[in-house]
């Protein structure tokens, strides 16, 4: 009859939060930095689609079919 989840406060964001994002010099400097790295891939993968480190390394080739990336 009564959820549980009720009963919980959520938790805040606090209000001054403000994210961290690259300039476009920033990016522009990651990819020259690691140009014909072993890196690369990984780093143009990251900065085109917003990964976070967490997701980028629990990709597995499974997950890259036809030129598409499923995370």
């Amino acid at each position: 009859d009564s959820n549980p989840c009720d009963r919980l406060e959520r938790p805040r964001k606090p209000q001054d939060y403000e994210p961290e994002v690259l300039t476009a010099e920033e990016v522009a400097e990651y990819v020259k930095v690691f140009a014909g790295t072993q890196l690369e891939a990984a780093i143009l993968l990251c900065l085109g689609c917003a990964l976070r480190r967490s997701e980028l390394v629990a990709l597995d080739w499974d997950d890259i079919q036809d030129g598409e990336v499923s995370v």
